[in-house]
Protein backbone atom coordinates (compact mmCIF):
# COMPACT_ATOMS: atom_id res chain seq x y z
CA UNK A 1 0.00 0.00 0.00
CA UNK A 2 1.02 3.63 -0.43
CA UNK A 3 0.65 6.86 1.52
CA UNK A 4 -0.08 8.79 -1.68
CA UNK A 5 -3.69 9.81 -2.32
CA UNK A 6 -4.84 7.54 -5.12
CA UNK A 7 -6.76 8.94 -8.09
CA UNK A 8 -8.28 6.43 -10.46
CA UNK A 9 -10.93 5.68 -13.04
CA UNK A 10 -13.05 2.67 -13.97
CA UNK A 11 -12.57 1.38 -17.51
CA UNK A 12 -15.80 -0.24 -18.72
CA UNK A 13 -15.03 -0.49 -22.44
CA UNK A 14 -11.90 -1.61 -24.30
CA UNK A 15 -9.35 1.18 -24.61
CA UNK A 16 -7.14 1.70 -27.63
CA UNK A 17 -3.53 2.81 -27.51
CA UNK A 18 -4.47 6.52 -27.63
CA UNK A 19 -6.79 6.24 -24.63
CA UNK A 20 -4.23 4.21 -22.73
CA UNK A 21 -1.66 6.93 -23.45
CA UNK A 22 -4.13 9.56 -22.21
CA UNK A 23 -4.57 7.65 -18.96
CA UNK A 24 -0.81 7.39 -18.61
CA UNK A 25 -0.43 11.14 -19.15
CA UNK A 26 -3.12 11.77 -16.55
CA UNK A 27 -0.82 10.31 -13.91
CA UNK A 28 -3.49 8.14 -12.33
CA UNK A 29 -2.54 5.98 -9.40
CA UNK A 30 -4.90 3.19 -10.44
CA UNK A 31 -7.02 2.12 -13.42
CA UNK A 32 -9.84 -0.23 -12.45
CA UNK A 33 -10.72 -3.00 -14.88
CA UNK A 34 -13.52 -5.51 -14.51
CA UNK A 35 -12.79 -9.22 -14.92
CA UNK A 36 -16.20 -10.94 -15.11
CA UNK A 37 -16.53 -14.66 -14.55
CA UNK A 38 -18.36 -14.91 -17.88
CA UNK A 39 -15.27 -13.69 -19.75
CA UNK A 40 -12.89 -16.21 -18.25
CA UNK A 41 -14.69 -19.55 -17.74
CA UNK A 42 -16.67 -20.58 -20.81
CA UNK A 43 -16.69 -24.21 -19.67
CA UNK A 44 -16.83 -25.42 -16.10
CA UNK A 45 -13.42 -25.49 -14.35
CA UNK A 46 -11.69 -24.36 -17.55
CA UNK A 47 -10.06 -20.95 -17.04
CA UNK A 48 -9.50 -19.08 -20.31
CA UNK A 49 -8.02 -15.57 -20.10
CA UNK A 50 -7.84 -14.94 -23.86
CA UNK A 51 -10.59 -12.29 -23.89
CA UNK A 52 -9.35 -10.64 -20.71
CA UNK A 53 -5.76 -10.54 -21.96
CA UNK A 54 -6.95 -8.86 -25.16
CA UNK A 55 -8.79 -6.25 -23.08
CA UNK A 56 -5.75 -5.64 -20.86
CA UNK A 57 -3.11 -5.56 -23.63
CA UNK A 58 -3.13 -1.76 -24.35
CA UNK A 59 -3.16 -0.99 -20.63
CA UNK A 60 -0.26 -3.31 -19.94
CA UNK A 61 1.71 -1.87 -22.84
CA UNK A 62 1.18 1.62 -21.43
CA UNK A 63 2.45 0.46 -18.03
CA UNK A 64 -0.70 1.54 -16.20
CA UNK A 65 -1.17 0.44 -12.56
CA UNK A 66 -4.24 -1.82 -12.57
CA UNK A 67 -6.90 -2.92 -10.12
CA UNK A 68 -9.10 -5.88 -11.08
CA UNK A 69 -12.68 -6.23 -9.88
CA UNK A 70 -13.40 -9.94 -9.35
CA UNK A 71 -17.11 -10.51 -9.56
CA UNK A 72 -19.75 -9.51 -8.77
CA UNK A 73 -22.04 -12.49 -8.97
CA UNK A 74 -24.68 -10.93 -11.21
CA UNK A 75 -26.53 -12.96 -13.88
CA UNK A 76 -25.00 -11.06 -16.81
CA UNK A 77 -21.48 -11.47 -15.38
CA UNK A 78 -21.47 -15.18 -14.53
CA UNK A 79 -21.27 -18.04 -17.06
CA UNK A 80 -24.42 -19.76 -18.28
CA UNK A 81 -23.41 -22.93 -16.42
CA UNK A 82 -23.70 -21.32 -12.96
CA UNK A 83 -26.23 -19.29 -10.99
CA UNK A 84 -26.18 -17.60 -7.59
CA UNK A 85 -29.03 -19.84 -6.45
CA UNK A 86 -26.92 -22.98 -6.93
CA UNK A 87 -26.05 -24.65 -3.59
CA UNK A 88 -22.38 -24.78 -4.58
CA UNK A 89 -22.24 -21.20 -5.87
CA UNK A 90 -19.94 -19.82 -3.14
CA UNK A 91 -17.20 -22.50 -3.42
CA UNK A 92 -17.33 -22.36 -7.22
CA UNK A 93 -17.17 -18.57 -7.14
CA UNK A 94 -14.15 -18.71 -4.83
CA UNK A 95 -12.39 -21.33 -6.93
CA UNK A 96 -12.75 -19.05 -9.94
CA UNK A 97 -11.61 -15.96 -8.01
CA UNK A 98 -8.50 -17.73 -6.74
CA UNK A 99 -7.68 -19.00 -10.21
CA UNK A 100 -7.98 -15.58 -11.84
CA UNK A 101 -5.97 -13.84 -9.12
CA UNK A 102 -3.18 -16.39 -9.49
CA UNK A 103 -3.26 -16.03 -13.29
CA UNK A 104 -2.79 -12.24 -13.13
CA UNK A 105 0.58 -11.86 -11.38
CA UNK A 106 1.10 -8.38 -12.88
CA UNK A 107 -1.98 -7.06 -11.05
CA UNK A 108 -1.38 -6.43 -7.37
CA UNK A 109 -4.74 -5.01 -6.28
CA UNK A 110 -8.05 -6.89 -6.36
CA UNK A 111 -11.47 -5.53 -5.45
CA UNK A 112 -13.56 -8.48 -4.34
CA UNK A 113 -17.26 -8.58 -5.21
CA UNK A 114 -18.88 -5.13 -5.24
CA UNK A 115 -21.47 -3.34 -3.09
CA UNK A 116 -22.85 -6.51 -1.51
CA UNK A 117 -24.86 -4.47 0.98
CA UNK A 118 -26.83 -3.18 -2.03
CA UNK A 119 -27.45 -6.64 -3.45
CA UNK A 120 -31.09 -6.72 -2.35
CA UNK A 121 -32.45 -3.21 -1.83
CA UNK A 122 -30.77 -1.61 -4.86
CA UNK A 123 -29.39 -4.25 -7.21
CA UNK A 124 -32.27 -6.60 -6.48
CA UNK A 125 -35.36 -4.40 -6.25
CA UNK A 126 -34.35 -1.25 -8.14
CA UNK A 127 -31.99 -2.10 -10.99
CA UNK A 128 -32.60 -5.88 -11.15
CA UNK A 129 -28.89 -6.50 -11.58
CA UNK A 130 -29.15 -9.36 -9.07
CA UNK A 131 -32.03 -11.77 -8.92
CA UNK A 132 -32.94 -14.41 -6.36
CA UNK A 133 -33.95 -14.58 -2.72
CA UNK A 134 -30.41 -15.49 -1.62
CA UNK A 135 -29.36 -11.83 -1.97
CA UNK A 136 -31.92 -10.91 0.70
CA UNK A 137 -30.01 -13.06 3.23
CA UNK A 138 -27.23 -11.10 5.05
CA UNK A 139 -25.62 -14.39 6.11
CA UNK A 140 -25.27 -15.41 2.46
CA UNK A 141 -23.74 -12.05 1.58
CA UNK A 142 -21.32 -12.27 4.51
CA UNK A 143 -20.27 -15.82 3.65
CA UNK A 144 -19.74 -14.89 0.01
CA UNK A 145 -17.62 -11.83 0.80
CA UNK A 146 -15.56 -13.50 3.53
CA UNK A 147 -14.89 -16.59 1.43
CA UNK A 148 -14.00 -14.56 -1.66
CA UNK A 149 -11.50 -12.39 0.24
CA UNK A 150 -9.93 -15.53 1.71
CA UNK A 151 -9.67 -17.07 -1.76
CA UNK A 152 -7.64 -14.10 -3.01
CA UNK A 153 -5.47 -14.14 0.11
CA UNK A 154 -4.70 -17.83 -0.40
CA UNK A 155 -3.98 -17.48 -4.13
CA UNK A 156 -2.05 -14.20 -3.94
CA UNK A 157 -0.60 -13.49 -0.48
CA UNK A 158 1.30 -10.58 -2.01
CA UNK A 159 -1.80 -8.82 -3.35
CA UNK A 160 -3.89 -6.08 -1.75
CA UNK A 161 -7.53 -6.98 -1.15
CA UNK A 162 -10.22 -4.29 -1.22
CA UNK A 163 -13.96 -4.45 -0.58
CA UNK A 164 -16.77 -2.02 -1.35
CA UNK A 165 -19.90 -0.81 0.43
CA UNK A 166 -22.63 1.30 -1.15
CA UNK A 167 -22.89 4.29 1.18
CA UNK A 168 -26.25 5.40 -0.18
CA UNK A 169 -28.17 2.30 0.92
CA UNK A 170 -30.19 2.26 4.19
CA UNK A 171 -28.39 0.24 6.84
CA UNK A 172 -25.01 0.31 5.11
CA UNK A 173 -23.10 1.02 8.32
CA UNK A 174 -24.83 -1.86 10.11
CA UNK A 175 -23.88 -4.26 7.33
CA UNK A 176 -20.30 -2.96 7.37
CA UNK A 177 -20.17 -3.71 11.10
CA UNK A 178 -21.48 -7.19 10.32
CA UNK A 179 -18.65 -7.73 7.86
CA UNK A 180 -16.08 -6.57 10.39
CA UNK A 181 -17.34 -8.80 13.19
CA UNK A 182 -17.88 -11.66 10.73
CA UNK A 183 -14.19 -12.03 9.92
CA UNK A 184 -13.93 -10.45 6.46
CA UNK A 185 -10.21 -9.85 5.83
CA UNK A 186 -9.38 -6.83 3.66
CA UNK A 187 -6.77 -4.09 3.30
CA UNK A 188 -8.88 -1.15 2.15
CA UNK A 189 -12.55 -0.20 2.26
CA UNK A 190 -14.08 1.54 -0.71
CA UNK A 191 -17.36 3.45 -0.77
CA UNK A 192 -19.73 3.87 -3.70
CA UNK A 193 -21.66 7.12 -3.54
CA UNK A 194 -23.25 9.24 -6.28
CA UNK A 195 -25.01 12.16 -4.56
CA UNK A 196 -25.96 14.02 -7.75
CA UNK A 197 -28.16 11.35 -9.30
CA UNK A 198 -31.33 13.41 -8.77
CA UNK A 199 -30.05 16.96 -8.25
CA UNK A 200 -27.23 18.71 -10.14
CA UNK A 201 -25.73 20.85 -7.35
CA UNK A 202 -21.95 20.19 -7.20
CA UNK A 203 -21.96 21.19 -3.52
CA UNK A 204 -23.53 17.80 -2.80
CA UNK A 205 -20.04 16.40 -3.33
CA UNK A 206 -19.46 17.17 0.34
CA UNK A 207 -21.45 14.03 1.09
CA UNK A 208 -18.46 11.96 -0.04
CA UNK A 209 -16.35 13.29 2.79
CA UNK A 210 -19.20 12.75 5.25
CA UNK A 211 -19.48 9.10 4.15
CA UNK A 212 -15.72 8.60 4.54
CA UNK A 213 -15.89 10.01 8.09
CA UNK A 214 -18.80 7.72 8.98
CA UNK A 215 -17.06 4.64 7.58
CA UNK A 216 -13.82 5.51 9.36
CA UNK A 217 -15.75 5.77 12.64
CA UNK A 218 -17.37 2.35 12.10
CA UNK A 219 -13.96 0.80 11.40
CA UNK A 220 -12.36 2.44 14.42
CA UNK A 221 -15.12 1.24 16.75
CA UNK A 222 -14.52 -2.29 15.46
CA UNK A 223 -10.78 -1.98 16.09
CA UNK A 224 -9.81 -1.69 12.43
CA UNK A 225 -7.41 0.91 11.07
CA UNK A 226 -8.03 0.01 7.40
CA UNK A 227 -7.94 3.09 5.15
CA UNK A 228 -11.10 4.32 3.45
CA UNK A 229 -11.48 5.59 -0.10
CA UNK A 230 -14.28 6.55 -2.45
CA UNK A 231 -14.02 3.65 -4.86
CA UNK A 232 -16.75 4.83 -7.21
CA UNK A 233 -18.43 8.17 -7.82
CA UNK A 234 -19.56 10.12 -10.84
CA UNK A 235 -21.59 12.98 -12.25
CA UNK A 236 -23.62 12.52 -15.41
CA UNK A 237 -23.65 15.19 -18.13
CA UNK A 238 -26.90 14.22 -19.81
CA UNK A 239 -28.91 17.47 -19.66
CA UNK A 240 -28.16 21.21 -19.45
CA UNK A 241 -28.44 21.30 -15.64
CA UNK A 242 -25.83 18.55 -15.38
CA UNK A 243 -23.29 20.32 -17.56
CA UNK A 244 -19.64 19.36 -18.18
CA UNK A 245 -18.67 22.49 -16.27
CA UNK A 246 -20.64 21.35 -13.24
CA UNK A 247 -19.15 17.86 -13.57
CA UNK A 248 -15.72 19.40 -13.24
CA UNK A 249 -16.82 21.45 -10.23
CA UNK A 250 -18.22 18.30 -8.63
CA UNK A 251 -14.94 16.42 -9.12
CA UNK A 252 -12.88 19.24 -7.64
CA UNK A 253 -15.16 19.58 -4.62
CA UNK A 254 -15.44 15.83 -4.15
CA UNK A 255 -11.68 15.47 -4.08
CA UNK A 256 -11.30 18.22 -1.47
CA UNK A 257 -14.06 16.68 0.65
CA UNK A 258 -12.50 13.20 0.64
CA UNK A 259 -9.02 14.53 1.40
CA UNK A 260 -10.32 16.64 4.30
CA UNK A 261 -12.12 13.59 5.72
CA UNK A 262 -8.91 11.54 5.74
CA UNK A 263 -9.77 9.38 2.74
CA UNK A 264 -6.95 7.81 0.76
CA UNK A 265 -8.39 7.72 -2.76
CA UNK A 266 -11.03 8.82 -5.26
CA UNK A 267 -12.01 6.69 -8.27
CA UNK A 268 -14.26 8.00 -11.03
CA UNK A 269 -17.00 6.07 -12.83
CA UNK A 270 -16.16 5.90 -15.73
CA UNK A 271 -13.65 6.80 -18.44
CA UNK A 272 -15.99 7.11 -21.44
CA UNK A 273 -19.70 7.73 -22.00
CA UNK A 274 -21.92 4.90 -23.26
CA UNK A 275 -24.28 5.46 -26.18
CA UNK A 276 -26.44 2.55 -25.03
CA UNK A 277 -26.42 -0.49 -22.77
CA UNK A 278 -24.87 -3.78 -23.77
CA UNK A 279 -27.50 -6.34 -24.80
CA UNK A 280 -25.96 -8.84 -22.37
CA UNK A 281 -26.96 -6.80 -19.31
CA UNK A 282 -30.59 -7.83 -19.02
CA UNK A 283 -31.48 -4.52 -17.36
CA UNK A 284 -31.55 -0.88 -18.39
CA UNK A 285 -28.99 1.51 -16.94
CA UNK A 286 -30.34 4.98 -16.05
CA UNK A 287 -29.55 7.41 -18.86
CA UNK A 288 -27.52 9.75 -16.64
CA UNK A 289 -25.33 6.87 -15.47
CA UNK A 290 -24.32 6.30 -19.08
CA UNK A 291 -23.02 9.88 -19.29
CA UNK A 292 -20.69 9.91 -16.30
CA UNK A 293 -17.58 9.49 -18.42
CA UNK A 294 -14.56 11.77 -18.38
CA UNK A 295 -14.69 11.45 -22.17
CA UNK A 296 -17.59 11.82 -24.59
CA UNK A 297 -18.66 8.90 -26.82
CA UNK A 298 -15.99 9.80 -29.39
CA UNK A 299 -13.25 9.92 -26.73
CA UNK A 300 -13.03 13.74 -26.74
CA UNK A 301 -12.10 14.75 -23.17
CA UNK A 302 -14.54 16.66 -20.99
CA UNK A 303 -13.23 19.40 -18.67
CA UNK A 304 -13.27 16.89 -15.79
CA UNK A 305 -10.57 14.85 -17.56
CA UNK A 306 -8.25 17.82 -17.31
CA UNK A 307 -9.26 18.40 -13.70
CA UNK A 308 -8.45 14.81 -12.75
CA UNK A 309 -4.96 15.20 -14.17
CA UNK A 310 -4.55 18.46 -12.27
CA UNK A 311 -5.51 16.71 -9.05
CA UNK A 312 -3.26 13.72 -9.75
CA UNK A 313 -0.18 15.52 -11.03
CA UNK A 314 -0.56 19.26 -10.52
CA UNK A 315 -0.18 19.86 -14.27
CA UNK A 316 -2.61 20.59 -17.09
CA UNK A 317 -3.00 19.35 -20.63
CA UNK A 318 -5.34 19.83 -23.59
CA UNK A 319 -6.63 23.02 -25.17
CA UNK A 320 -6.25 26.11 -23.04
CA UNK A 321 -3.47 24.57 -20.96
Amino acid sequence: MTDRFEHGVHLLRPADADEAALLRTAGLGRVTVHAPWRWTEFRRNNLDLTSLDHFLAPLREAGLPLQAVLGPGMPHLVPDHVAAADPDFVPRFCTWIGGVAAALPDIGVFRVEDNLNAAFLWDGLRTRKRRGKQWRDPDFRLTLLRSACTAVRDARPDAEVRITAHAGIPGWKAELRRWLTGGVSFDRLGLTINPCGLLPDPEMADRLGEAVEQATDVLARAGSDAPVEVSRTGYGTLRRAWSPRRQREFLERANASVVAAGGVGLHWWALRDQAHDDPILGYWTPARERHMGLLFYDSVPKPAMDELRVLATGGRFGEGA
